[in-house]
């Protein structure tokens, strides 16, 4: 499974072996062994794969499908505010202007933030059968 998800993120990012072991300051080979399902990597290695791909250890597993979870609204605010350095985006996805406005639009309204604390923990099936009822209401 984890050489499986390796793969499909990798490609999803058309990133080489190497721009990954590079990533890792590991060979072109180890990570490569990776993918094969030769090698496993140590929990170390296993943590910056999840960071440098946004998903979490248990999605890369297979212990999970739900590739990330939420944070919340105000982890993301400490570390849009903290002014986060360049080699810490390599390893932490910040939020895109668009979400951004989400965001803001969520601190304004009381009732966003409580469905937002409801269902940031949902797998993405979940999620997709609550969207359906959502537009159903339309």
């Amino acid at each position: 499974m984890l050489s499986d998800r390796l793969a499909s993120l990798r490609f999803s990012k058309n990133l080489t072996h190497q721009e990954i072991a590079d990533v890792l300051g590991i060979t072109r080979q180890a990570y490569s062994n990776y993918e094969a399902g030769k090698r496993e990597p140590d929990y170390n290695t296993l943590v910056k794969l999840a960071n440098y791909f946004n998903v979490t250890t248990d999605y890369l597993l297979g212990k999970s499908d739900v590739k990330r979870k939420l944070e919340s609204i105000d982890e993301i605010e400490k570390k849009i505010d903290s002014g986060v350095d360049p080699i810490s985006k390599i390893f932490f996805a910040l939020p895109n202007e668009s979400e951004l406005i989400i965001l803001r639009e969520i601190r304004k309204r009381e009732n966003l933030q409580k469905l937002f604390e409801k269902v940031k923990d949902f797998d993405d099936e979940t999620l997709s059968k609550i969207i359906r009822v959502i537009e159903a209401m339309e």
